[in-house]
């Protein structure tokens, strides 16, 4: 069974304004149900070679993210605060954002950005931008729970302040 550890982020972080310099070449607009397809898509692009790929086909990816909108992975969706990253019409990233009842706080259920925009600051930006939407509505803490080895998103999450819970 792999290993994921949970994190943790108290809003308020000053830093969440820093800038990655990529705004101007990035529209992000809220994730839609309709989004469905195009999300199972990018989970595909994204996965393989990380720790999180199991040779996923399209319709385990498709299954994914329709679970994640039933409610099934993290918690009830939180469309409202989750964010696409595109470019022109091709979407590069995407945070989605669940209310976690366990832990009474949003928890970013995914993050994933296309192979090729990989390490471009991209899923910062995105990231920051959700962790900002967050912040403006009033909440006070945010989770993610991170597989083992994924040493990306440990030091993205790491680098605006996350911390890992003990346990």
């Amino acid at each position: 069974m792999t290993n994921r550890h949970e994190y943790r982020l108290s809003l308020g972080f000053p830093d969440l304004a820093r800038s990655t310099g990529i705004e101007p070449d990035i529209l992000l607009r809220a994730a839609r149900s309709s989004d469905k397809n195009a999300l199972a898509e990018l989970m595909i692009d994204a996965y393989p070679g990380t720790v999180d790929f199991d040779d996923e086909t399209i319709e385990d990816a498709i299954n994914e993210i329709q679970a994640y909108l039933d409610g099934e992975r993290g918690g009830v969706p939180l469309l409202q605060f989750s964010r696409l990253a595109l470019r022109e019409d091709t979407l590069l990233s995407a945070c989605l954002v669940a209310e976690w009842e366990q832990r009474q706080q949003p928890i970013v259920a995914y993050i994933m950005t296309r192979a090729n925009s990989k390490n471009q600051g991209v899923a910062r930006y995105l990231l920051t931008s959700v962790l900002r939407l967050l912040q403006d509505a009033g909440r006070t803490s945010v989770g993610a729970v991170i597989t083992e080895g994924n040493t990306a998103s440990e030091r993205l999450f790491m680098s605006l302040g996350f911390e890992r819970v003990a346990g």
